[in-house]
């Protein structure tokens, strides 16, 4: 069963809310250590750039994918199998 477009962006949205935390916390930290040092701000005004260009992958990914024929038995844009070709 495929997903509808919006159920795709819901899935996108909730998987990069979780990584712009983690992504958020690791540039405060990494940074740094680099020796880029930004203000809170300018790290989560960076952050959610990427967040964004994530977001659009994450969705355009997810819908090329379910665009596609699956093999998955059963379906009707299914290939036929060899005992359904014996018939």
């Amino acid at each position: 069963m495929s997903q509808t477009r919006k159920k795709s962006l819901q899935e996108a949205l909730v998987g990069t809310a979780i990584g712009f935390v983690i992504s958020a916390t690791a540039g405060a930290v990494l940074y740094p250590l680099h020796g880029a040092h930004f203000s809170m701000a300018t790290n989560l005004w960076i952050t959610a750039e990427f967040t964004v260009i994530s977001v659009l992958r994450s969705y355009v990914v997810r819908r090329w994918f379910n665009s596609k024929p699956s093999a998955t038995p059963g379906r009707t844009n299914a290939a036929p199998t060899m005992e359904a070709n014996r018939e």
